[in-house]
């Protein structure tokens, strides 16, 4: 059983889709920084900010001067009902985006 609304998903996407962008731009080899054994969305010392910056999630949103949810960091404000899958969902969309970009920069190579 699907637990993720389908309005849900899309903003996540969306927000997942701004933060590609960004780190694209700011960090453009942030796939090489991301392991992805100990991604864990829900754990601000193990999250993409956190491993493509080296710091934690809070730090490098202030460093940055970000929201990390406007950017697919983090879940934006919803129902706590189902966290954890949008979480997992969050995850994959990130393993996915690496696992793109790494491929083509393999064969840039």
């Amino acid at each position: 059983m699907d637990l993720l609304k389908p309005a849900w998903r899309w903003i996540i996407r969306r927000k997942h889709g701004r933060g590609v962008t960004f780190l694209n731009r700011e960090k453009p080899l942030w796939p090489n920084s991301i392991d992805p054994i100990i991604l864990d969305m829900n754990d601000r010392d193990h999250c993409v900010l956190a491993q493509v910056y080296g710091e934690g999630y809070s730090e490098a949103c202030r460093s940055l001067n970000i929201s990390g949810s406007n950017y697919g960091f983090d879940l934006p404000q919803m129902p706590i009902r189902h966290r954890g899958a949008y979480f997992a969902y969050l995850k994959s969309l990130w393993l996915e985006e690496r696992e793109r970009q790494l491929a083509e920069m393999s064969e840039d190579v």
